[in-house]
């Protein structure tokens, strides 16, 4: 899969990024369902 990625030049979709800090608002935001793509978790 990885060097299909590779070759492809495909990356994930990313939706939004949050500081660990706001870890609640993660898991609100992944509840609601109004994500499309990726939730990151920035760990610094």
């Amino acid at each position: 899969m990885g060097a299909l990625i590779a070759a492809r030049h495909l990356r994930p979709v990313i939706d939004r990024v949050f500081p660990l800090t706001q870890y609640q608002e993660v898991v609100d935001y992944m509840k609601s369902g109004r994500f499309f793509g990726k939730i990151v978790i920035q760990w610094r």
